[in-house]
């Protein structure tokens, strides 16, 4: 059954439901995976998602969008569409151009240095929920101006700077143009945060009001999520390049520039920071676990975060054919058999791309997400003969499938995975297998179709983690340190904890000891079914507490019922 189907039938009767009917949420995200739900018969060889996200980012915007769509939520998506995108699959035959009702290009313009620049976009429809796809490589740009939407998180400051400029300005010029009139903004990620001074801009304008009341004012209607603790997921830029880039913006508002620098400046520095810009822009912000929210105070004490933990969306992750219901908490044989056979659909995949073939019966371990190096994905090699021996043990052995990608410009995580590519292909040739260009399929046939689920963050650096999520939902048991969302339940009841000191070393010891009998002893010699409990248990925990699902009740609880009910 659906645990949360009743409060959305309240809700979706209620006035604050009708008020958002008029005036809906404005969900702004550089990244979203969107992807075609009506193509099911499709793996990790067919693209049916645009390559338009880099990692859980995205993953969480599109779970987010998928949940709205489902729940007849009033929403609309806004984020960008990078045009080097050269594999759009078939996915991209649900994008279409915006235009207006003439059929003509919807165009905006907007202040950039001492200029303007145009933008369009593309719409991708999900049900009932628009998500506007902004772009500037139009012919009314100059070839620079059309480049800018070309690349994710290009390398270039400036390049980085402008995409977001894009994405605040054009963002919300866009939705006026559409006669969308937002009563949230929601600001997924500090991407997006140039958005409260386009919204300040709009105040001004419209009220006729000086600069800090348009604060005050825009302030009211804006919720932040910050989804990471790290530098890099942070974007810091020079005020005087922020300067620079606002100018015009400044001249439109009549508002010296240097109070528009302001509203991001790092104190006792000459940084401006995305994040705290939206920091300083939200009436309400949110970390994305309990433990995030804990460490996020120590590095922004000024700016207490509320705690709503990520969820992920059940019917694009839950790989067992059941659907909506969750029903899955039935007969004993259905859960092996549902995992089995989505276990032999990733064994097939494994087979044709690497020409591996691996025995079903065989324990399966799978670690994939995006590379960092907090990740620590060479964790499990650090000793890798003791590695390869159990491995290739004749009476319980063990198979590794591996995969992620790294942050465009991340030359680490693209070292690293030079390196174990190099390791497998030298020491583990016959027992790993390393898959090439992961993306939304194949972490889809990863998370169902692994026995064991790895996961080795340094603690207190993953501010949630829902790769464990889905992995659980589809009946992996975790090998995990305690970080991100993980610290809020007993990860010994659906798995193995590792320390956090020296991960390596201790999954090798409790795979030896523990894993592989209890493993091997599944329909042979335990009469508890220790395995078998361990998967029923994790499942039931990501359904009922871990979906995007509860994650949109408590949006609405905690972000979106507050802002409204100032009016």
């Amino acid at each position: 059954m659906d645990p949360f189907r009743q409060w959305f039938n309240d809700f979706n009767t209620s006035d604050l439901y009708r008020q958002l009917q008029l005036r809906p949420v404005a969900y702004f995200c550089a990244e979203f995976c969107l992807y075609d739900r009506t193509i099911y018969e499709t793996g990790p060889q067919m693209r049916r998602d645009l390559p338009i996200y880099a990692g859980g980012l995205g993953i969480l915007s599109g779970d987010v969008i998928r949940e709205a769509a489902d729940r007849n939520f009033p929403l609309v998506g806004v984020g960008l569409f990078y045009s080097d995108s050269r594999d759009l699959g078939v996915a991209q035959r649900r994008l279409k151009m915006v235009l207006d009702n003439h059929r003509n290009l919807i165009i905006v313009k907007i202040p950039l240095q001492d200029r303007h620049i145009y933008v369009a976009a593309y719409v991708w429809q999900e049900k009932g929920v628009p998500i506007y796809l902004l772009t500037t490589d139009i012919s009314l740009n100059e070839p620079r101006d059309r480049a800018i939407t070309s690349t994710l998180y290009p390398g270039d400051k400036e390049k980085r700077l402008q995409q977001e400029i894009v994405l605040g300005l054009g963002g919300l010029r866009f939705l006026e143009v559409l006669g969308i009139h937002p009563a949230v903004y929601h600001l997924n990620e500090g991407h997006s945060a140039f958005l409260a001074i386009e919204i300040i801009r709009h105040e001004i304008e419209e009220r006729l009001i000086p600069f800090d009341q348009a604060q005050a004012l825009a302030k009211r209607r804006i919720v932040f999520t910050n989804h990471t603790l790290l530098p890099g997921g942070n974007d810091v830029f020079s005020n005087d390049l922020i300067a620079a880039n606002l100018a015009k913006l400044g001249e439109e508002m009549m508002v010296p520039v240097n109070e528009l620098v302001k509203l991001g400046l790092i104190q006792e520095s000459s940084l401006f920071s995305m994040t705290i810009l939206s920091l300083r822009s939200a009436q309400t912000a949110n970390a994305v676990s309990q433990f995030h929210a804990k460490k996020a105070i120590e590095i922004w004490p000024d700016h207490p975060m509320n705690s709503i933990t990520n969820g992920i969306h059940l019917s694009t992750w839950d790989r067992t054919g059941v659907g909506n219901e969750l029903d899955w908490f039935g007969q004993e044989s259905d859960i092996r058999d549902r995992h089995k056979e989505n276990k032999r659909k990733l064994l097939s995949y494994v087979e044709k791309v690497s020409g591996l073939k691996w025995s079903e019966n065989v324990l399966l371990a799978g670690w994939g997400r995006r590379i960092a190096g907090y990740k620590r994905p060479q964790a499990i090699f650090q000793e890798v003969d003791r590695l390869a021996g159990i491995f290739r043990d004749k009476d319980r052995p063990v198979r590794l499938v591996i995969s992620g990608t790294p942050h465009p410009a991340d030359e680490d995580g693209q070292r690293e995975i030079i390196e174990i590519g190099e390791i497998i292909k030298t020491k583990l040739s016959d027992v790993a297998c390393y898959l090439k260009g992961y993306n939304f399929e194949i972490a889809g046939a990863m998370t169902a179709g692994c026995d064991l689920w790895l996961n080795t963050p340094a603690v207190g650096f993953e501010a949630c983690g829902t790769s464990t999520m889905k992995a659980m939902l589809n009946g992996n048991l975790l090998v995990s340190t305690r970080d991100g969302w993980l610290d809020e339940i007993e990860i010994n009841n659906v798995g193995w904890e590792l320390n956090d000191a020296d991960p390596g070393a201790d999954f090798l010891g409790v795979l030896d000891r523990e894993i592989r009998p209890q493993y091997y002893a599944v329909n042979n010699s335990d009469p508890a079914d220790k395995w078998l409990q361990k998967m029923r248990q994790g499942r039931e925990i990501i359904a009922y507490r871990y979906s995007t699902s509860r994650m949109l009740k408590e949006y609405v609880e905690k972000l979106y019922a507050p802002i409204i009910s100032m009016g």
